[in-house]
């Protein structure tokens, strides 16, 4: 390999390293993961909300607390687990604004329908399907989130900050969902209905990821590309694994 093709290489790679002082990714990152965390939040909420009613839920339908808990919440889990592989592959295509986006519109639908739908078992048990699946692209962005707009010192934190929505859900709303069908006088779906105030800001806060400008690719992946695809140090693309650079990358 010539000289000047070497040089040539080496400076397109040191091109690609942003220079100290220059932000790498947009503040707007900290607006995503508030997105997300929220959502994992309203996911823990939704998966949890018949667990506290769930014996008045079962004799409000005449059926076993047993198939309450089966109809009621592992459908949800099920079609959540089912969405979440779908939604991953969907988010790698489109990307995770319109997936969690088109996923908020689901929820939402869904958490409205409580006073339509709840008047009979089956209803009850689409809306939780519909629940599950709206919620598939939250539970599938985090990696994508973290890879896309935060520098590797801080994907640790994304994912520990998203993780912890879901729990703080699921505890909240052992006591809120109690006390608002309490305050109808026992009517849980009138207090169920409120919950639908928790999808709806989720919607909102999706739709403003919108006003962000989508990051540029990362420079430690245009590097391993622009290695990965050119003849730079020698013709054998496995040696870039043995370079300074990508002891780097792997270390960080």
């Amino acid at each position: 390999m010539s000289t000047s093709n070497q040089n040539s290489g080496q400076a397109a790679t040191l091109a690609l390293v942003p220079q100290q002082g220059t932000p790498a990714y947009p503040r707007f990152r900290w607006f995503m993961l508030v997105t997300v965390t929220f959502g994992y939040f309203a996911a823990g909420v939704f998966l949890i909300i018949f667990a506290p009613i769930l014996g008045v839920v079962a004799q409000d339908f005449g059926i076993s607390i047993g198939e309450a808990t089966l109809l009621l919440i592992t459908t949800f889990a099920f079609s959540n687990a089912v969405a979440t592989i779908g939604s991953g592959m969907l988010i790698d295509r489109f990307g995770v604004r319109p997936c969690i986006i088109a996923g908020g519109v689901l929820t939402v639908l869904a958490a409205l329908s409580v006073p339509v739908l709840g008047g009979s078992l089956a209803g009850m048990v689409a809306m939780r399907v519909l629940l599950g699946l709206g919620f598939g692209p939250v539970s599938a962005c985090v990696s994508a989130v973290a890879a896309r707009w935060f520098p590797p010192p801080e994907r640790g934190l994304v994912a520990g900050v998203q993780g912890s929505g879901i729990a703080l859900g699921i505890a909240l709303t052992f006591g809120a969902m109690p006390a608002a069908s309490q305050a109808y006088h026992g009517n849980w779906r009138a207090g169920m209905s409120w919950f639908a105030i928790v999808a709806i800001v989720g919607l909102v806060l999706c739709l403003l990821t919108l006003l962000g400008k989508e990051p540029e690719v990362p420079w430690e992946r245009k590097l391993l590309t622009l290695l990965e695809t050119s003849n730079w140090p020698c013709g054998n693309r496995h040696f870039i694994w043995v370079l300074p650079p990508c002891w780097a990358l792997l270390g960080s």
